[in-house]
C-alpha cells in the first residue's frame, strides 16, 4: 500500500486477536482519520475497540451512549470510527482473531 503525497500517513499491518492481550495497539496520537481492510485470512464478526493514554492500559472505548463496535466481513474496508478521534493509543479486539490492513491519516 501507499499514501498520496499530500498527506502525511502511515500504513500498519495489525493483529486484532480475540483479546486484549492478542491484539496489537495502534499509536493513533498524531492521526485523525483512519481506514482498514479486515484481509482474507480474517472473518465475518464483530470488533470492539480499546483505547488507552499511555498504550499500556487499556480500556473499552465508548460514544456517547455505547461501547464502540463494528461488525465487519473478509476483503471489506472500513473507516476507524471517529468517536476514536483524540485517542492516544487504539487496540480491536475481534470474536475470531484476523489481520488488519490500516491506513492512518493526519
Amino acid at each position: 500500500m501507499s499514501c498520496m503525497a499530500y498527506r502525511r500517513c502511515t500504513v500498519l499491518e495489525v493483529s486484532a486477536g480475540e483479546s486484549l492481550a492478542t491484539s496489537e495497539g495502534i499509536q493513533y496520537e498524531n492521526f485523525g482519520a483512519g481506514h482498514f481492510r479486515v484481509t482474507s485470512d480474517g472473518t465475518v464478526g464483530t470488533l470492539t475497540w480499546y483505547s488507552s493514554h499511555d498504550g499500556t492500559t487499556y480500556v473499552p472505548a465508548h460514544n456517547s451512549t455505547d461501547a464502540i463496535t463494528q461488525s465487519v466481513t473478509k476483503n471489506q474496508s472500513y473507516p476507524i470510527p471517529s468517536d476514536l478521534s483524540g485517542a492516544m493509543w487504539i487496540k480491536v479486539v475481534a470474536d475470531v482473531a484476523s489481520t488488519l490492513n490500516v491506513v492512518l491519516k493526519t
